[in-house]
């Protein structure tokens, strides 16, 4: 009943399971980076006035600077997704890849889950349609960065158990 090849197998299927879900989430972490890039490009041309509103600014304030900082914020999320993305993906394929990528990933975890509750806490702040596709859509976010989380654990703790047989 406790065949030990059995349990082998099972942890090996386990093991796919987990790098299967790193690859994908992996992905979609990639995946929302361009989702930022896409929605600071439409902001910066679109919707000028509503990310000077956002930023508390008056009109009379130097778009220039403003896209500046933009620009770089959002350099930063997309090394952070990069980073997170490309890790997950190599863990997936079987390199040994350090835990700061887990810790990183918690890191931004924290960082959408109170971008999540800023959003739903103000639900006047974007009309009915664009709070319910925010919502969705950082809840995605989420969830994706949950999953890189949890299969990362889950890996890094059946090599380990294979390591210490």
């Amino acid at each position: 009943m406790n065949d030990p090849k059995t349990k082998e197998q099972e942890e090996q299927i386990l093991l796919r399971k987990h790098r299967d879900t790193l690859y994908i989430s992996g992905n979609g972490i990639m995946v929302f980076g361009a989702w930022s890039l896409i929605q600071s490009f439409f902001y910066a041309t679109i919707l000028q006035q509503e990310l000077k509103d956002m930023a508390g600014l008056d009109s009379n304030y130097p778009e220039g600077l403003l896209y500046i900082v933009m620009f770089v914020l959002v350099a930063i999320e997309i090394a952070f997704r990069l980073y997170i993305g490309f890790s997950a993906r190599a863990v997936s394929k079987g390199k040994k890849k350090s835990p700061a990528y887990l810790v990183t990933c918690i890191l931004v975890t924290l960082y959408y889950l109170f971008i999540l509750i800023v959003n739903i806490s103000d639900p006047s702040r974007y009309g009915i349609l664009r709070y319910i596709i925010t919502i969705i859509l950082d809840l995605t976010s989420l969830y994706i960065h949950v999953e890189v989380v949890y299969a990362g654990i889950k890996v890094r703790k059946i090599l380990r158990s294979d390591h210490a047989d």
